[in-house]
């Protein structure tokens, strides 16, 4: 008789009992089982070789794509699953910051205290009785006594507030601050890898899992990889033509594995688009591993000679620019160049006398077209600019039809800026722009606002020190005003447009400015 006519009705809940039986002991033992179970995921093969690495080797450097699960599955999942099957082990995990590594320990915490299917494949997997329990560490049942917390989440800076450890689990500790923005830094990350958390570890237990992108030349990730420091090195990386993964072991390039992507988060068609919108320069750092270095960021020592410390509270216009300065002002229509962009507005004013510009208004938005044109003729009523420049002539004409459309719109003085090519190329234009600011020629106020504020100061702030990475809208509308103030060395006399007797009077003002500015 076969087994399907042996198997009665009322057996089938005896079997779905056993079937699920069956995928929690699973769990218990692999974890692309425990992942399945507990959380729904699907290990993807990339991911796989992730937990088989850091299993085998006892220090593993993993280079990863950006966005591609490195902290759900190294820095929520591992420690869950180390720690169900040893809840002796003492674990550290480093991020760059505290705040992002405080965010990552919320998660294990809240999985520990309330996830059912975590309890049911490690039911001993449990806040402590007595231990601590906050948002830099937590303590769970175990059958030793020890002084130190189970997990213990800090940044990379940090000091850790125990003395030992079993585990450290590096998460991305390098990221732009500390390897790009300030320079400085850099040293004190490495400094602070070998005295601190290396100084954790007791003598035969230590294991290192150090997953990660590539930043600068310099950094931490990259002094790791010489061979005094131990590390097993697995890097993964998007394949020029953007159709798999490819894999390979060691500091040097060996024989390559060819893996699928994730197709249903990274498709090609999506990676190519990330890989325009970001640029090759990011897209490569993040995606495929290549290490910028400093000379790449031009603004770095510009925004550190020219900025100006303000209050807390104050605002652009507490700069207090003269107001007999001349005024000129820069659009980027990036809304109509390109999906997700913003268009810009920057006016500047300029110090006849020592050529120090002065930011005056920032704007910047999702807008429409008569919505830019209602912008700029605020911006042109309150400031009064010399000349107002756009892209290029094409971008030109669409800005002048609607200007047309509204009220007052037409007597802007309204310029195209445009190489032979009949196109703006921002490389070439900002390389002068980052010199000026080298030599105290900007006035480029800090806030203080804090790194998640979006208003137009902190946006353009964050694009001058970001540059090459990130958007740019408020940099070309930067560099279109300056470009403004600038088109005295070859055309003196700047048209001003308005009734006859004002204009010739502007002018004859205008050119004694220009003469001294140029």
């Amino acid at each position: 008789m076969s087994l399907a006519k042996e198997i009665l009705p009322e057996d089938g809940p005896k079997l779905k009992g056993l079937k699920h039986r069956q995928r929690v002991l699973r769990a218990r033992k692999k974890i692309e089982a425990f992942v399945s179970f507990v959380f729904g995921w699907k290990l993807q093969e990339f991911q796989k070789h992730w937990h088989e690495f850091a299993s085998k080797y006892k220090r593993a450097l993993i280079f990863a794509p950006q966005a591609h699960g490195k902290t759900s599955e190294m820095s929520l999942v591992r420690p869950l699953f180390i720690l169900g099957q040893d809840p002796n082990r003492i674990l550290k995990i480093i991020s760059c910051n505290d705040d992002k590594a405080v965010d990552i320990l919320g998660a294990i915490a809240k999985l520990i205290e309330s996830n059912k299917k975590l309890r049911e494949v490690f039911p001993s997997l449990k806040p402590a009785e007595r231990g601590t329990w906050t948002k830099h560490q937590i303590t769970i049942k175990r059958d030793i006594s020890a002084v130190d917390a189970s997990v213990e989440a800090l940044g990379v800076l940090s000091t850790g507030s125990g003395d030992r450890a079993t585990d450290l689990l590096f998460d991305d500790p390098v990221d732009f601050r500390n390897a790009i923005l300030q320079p400085a830094l850099r040293k004190m990350v490495i400094r602070a890898y070998t005295a601190t958390w290396l100084g954790l570890f007791a003598q035969g237990e230590e294991r290192i899992t150090y997953i990660c992108n590539a930043w600068h030349h310099n950094d931490l990730t990259h002094e790791i990889k010489k061979p005094n420091y131990h590390y097993h090195i697995l890097n993964q990386a998007i394949s020029k033509d953007f159709k798999n993964i490819e894999e390979w072991v060691g500091a040097r390039r060996g024989r390559v594995r060819h893996l699928p992507l994730w197709k249903g988060v990274w498709p090609p068609r999506r990676l190519i688009q990330f890989s325009e919108e970001r640029g090759s320069l990011d897209f490569n750092r993040a995606f495929r591993h290549q290490a910028l270095e400093s000379r790449m960021f031009p603004f770095t020592k510009g925004l550190k000679a020219s900025t100006i410390l303000m209050d807390e509270d104050a605002e652009l216009k507490d700069l207090e620019a003269p107001q007999d300065f001349p005024r000129f002002t820069g659009v980027d229509l990036g809304g109509i160049k390109k999906q997700n962009a913003q268009s810009a507005i920057f006016t500047l004013a300029i110090d006849p006398e020592n050529l120090v510009r002065w930011p005056v208004d920032i704007r910047a938005g999702h807008w429409t077209g008569p919505e830019t044109a209602r912008q700029l003729l605020d911006v042109y009523k309150k400031h009064e600019p010399f000349d107002i420049f756009v892209e290029n002539n094409a971008y030109q004409h669409t800005l002048a039809e609607w200007m047309e459309e509204i009220k007052g719109g037409r007597e802007l003085p309204i310029e195209g800026y445009y190489t032979g090519a009949q196109k703006l190329d921002l490389q070439i234009g900002l390389p002068g722009i980052a010199l000026q600011m080298e030599k105290g020629l900007w006035k480029i106020p800090d806030l203080q606002h804090g790194p998640t504020c979006k208003c137009e100061v902190c946006q353009w702030r964050e694009e001058l020190q970001d540059h090459p990475i990130g958007s740019s809208d408020l940099l070309m509308s930067m560099w279109l005003a300056d470009r403004a103030a600038r088109r005295g060395e070859e055309e003196p006399r700047i048209r001003f447009i308005g009734g006859d007797e004002e204009e010739d009077e502007e002018d004859e003002v205008f050119e004694g400015v220009m003469s001294r500015v140029f």
